[in-house]
């Protein structure tokens, strides 16, 4: 499993730009996650997942959770 996060100055930037899409498309992975609050021709990458066979996934957001706090924690040593 490889797990991309964007850099919190990355997420500050206007959308369009530093996207992974060439990363993704050089791995082309067999699943593609994304949350629900993006469809699906707005995720980087996608286009060449399913090019390639593979599966995009839109998952639903739940409150109160997220990637950056999960990654504080992270670096905290607060995930085991």
């Amino acid at each position: 499993m490889i797990v991309g996060v964007n850099s919190d100055e990355s997420t500050r930037r206007l959308k369009g730009q530093d996207t992974p899409g060439d990363l993704i498309s050089r791995l082309l992975p067999d699943v593609l996650v994304k949350g629900a609050d993006y469809s699906e021709d707005q995720i980087a990458g996608a286009s060449a997942v399913r090019g390639a066979g593979g599966e995009v996934v839109l998952v639903e957001l739940e409150a109160g959770l997220s990637s950056s706090r999960l990654v504080d924690r992270i670096l905290a040593g607060g995930v085991e």
